[in-house]
């Protein structure tokens, strides 16, 4: 809107940024910058490290500090969880490798987004709960800080929190007091941002006034969706058709299925936290039906619907911690062919995340104009980047870009002195 670009997006992981931004402006004499590289002129497409002198290193630095390194970081938890529950050196480098490349996580990761930060905390708490049958009082409160965290960055990592509270409850009893004493700081401090924002402790995107400003696209609804015309349709490409999150990484089918194995025959603590898994992936799936039924845009002008991201990794857990699953050659050979074929379009999404694409073997068709006319955003590694803004029109009448395509345009975002003005995430 005008110079200013605005986020609905929980506050926290923004709020997070200011500071880091305060030192990198203060300290370094960083500023993000709105306008400059042009990608299309480009020889390296604005990226940061061949084009060190024009990037934006306040934008690349905040995306590593805050989105990079807990992608790292879960990638870490993944192979300590496949070691303690006996998997060989082998393949729990080769199973970590399937999960941070052949997932979202991976595209993800090159941007200044929520949902990476918050499934990493929410696989932190999976973590402890998994390898400490009896874990201690601060074991317990760190545990719930975890969960607490991911669903203050982003709030459907909510659902897994509770429930992952509720087996602490079950299991625990009292001690579940630690739990929720551990929640207490990102829950209340998210409340206190939300209050700041808008005037009540509920989250910005539940604010429909805030939509109702002269020339912007969005619906004054919850998020500012709008409905599909066919939502039948919509919700089997979100899935498994033009834009299916399981044709974008069929490694996911082997995640459903190994996580439904150790709820049938797991045993002790891993078949318990199966069950709380799969049943906050089944409620999810209520939650999901939301987006079904309320939005038209595959969740913005972006790389395969994100919004997937987070159940995805805490079902991945259970595919780490049954090495037996692994034994038979034919097994080895399916599981090299989905993560091969899925870290291949994880790659094309780390490329050209802010733009559409189709899986491969989907042959191209018209895409329903985006909400909100969306830059590109040539990963994380953007230099500075020059907004052309589009009409919705302009958007129903183009292709989106084929995977193959490179993206043209860069992440819009905006900020000042000390504070954070927006951030990429459609």
């Amino acid at each position: 809107m005008g110079e200013q670009f605005h986020s609905d997006k929980p506050p926290l992981l923004a709020w997070l940024g200011a500071g880091v931004y305060a030192g990198l402006h203060h300290g370094l004499g960083l500023r993000l910058q709105a306008d400059g590289c042009d990608p299309e002129r480009s020889p390296t497409f604005c990226r940061a490290l061949l084009e060190p002198l024009q990037a934006d290193w306040a934008y690349v630095l905040l995306t590593w500090t805050l989105v990079s390194a807990p992608g790292v970081w879960l990638a870490a938890l993944a192979y300590r969880l496949a070691r303690r529950f006996g998997a060989t050196n082998a393949l729990s480098v080769s199973a970590t490798l399937a999960l941070s490349f052949g997932t979202a996580l991976f595209p993800y990761s090159t941007v200044f987004t929520n949902h990476v930060p918050a499934a990493a905390a929410l696989f932190g708490a999976l973590y402890l709960l998994l390898t400490r049958p009896q874990p201690a009082r601060g074991m317990l409160a760190l545990a719930g800080f975890a969960a607490s965290l991911g669903a203050a960055l982003d709030l459907s990592g909510g659902l897994f929190g509770l429930l992952l509270g509720a087996w602490v409850l079950w299991r625990r009893r009292i001690q579940v007091i630690w739990f929720i004493a551990g929640s207490l700081t990102p829950l209340l401090l998210s409340v206190a941002l939300n209050f700041q924002i808008v005037g009540n402790p509920f989250p910005p995107q539940m604010y429909t006034a805030g939509y109702q400003f002269p020339g912007l696209e969005f619906e004054a609804t919850v998020a500012g969706n709008r409905p599909a015309e066919d939502s039948g349709r919509y919700a089997f490409d979100l899935l498994f058709g033009a834009r299916g999150v399981f044709l974008f990484f069929p490694i996911l089918l082997w995640i459903v299925a190994a996580s439904l194995r150790a709820m049938l025959v797991g045993r002790g603590v891993m078949r318990e936290v199966a069950w709380v898994v799969g049943l906050g992936a089944t409620l999810y799936t209520l939650y999901t039906l939301y987006f079904i039924f309320s939005t038209n845009n595959f969740g913005g002008y972006a790389f395969s619907p994100r919004w997937l991201l987070i159940p995805a990794t805490l079902l991945s857990a259970f595919a780490l911690i049954q090495p037996e699953l692994y034994r038979a050659m034919f097994t080895r050979l399916l599981l090299a062919a989905l993560s091969l074929f899925s870290a291949a379009m994880a790659a094309i999404g780390a490329l050209n995340v802010w733009s559409p694409a189709f899986p491969a073997f989907v042959r191209g068709r018209r895409q329903p104009a985006p909400v909100c006319p969306s830059a590109h955003c040539c990963g994380g590694l953007c230099g500075r980047v020059q907004v052309r803004r589009r009409t919705a029109a302009e958007a129903g009448r183009q292709r989106p870009a084929p995977a193959l395509v490179r993206c043209r345009t860069g992440t819009r975002r905006a900020g000042r002195p000390g504070l954070v003005g927006a951030w990429a995430g459609g």
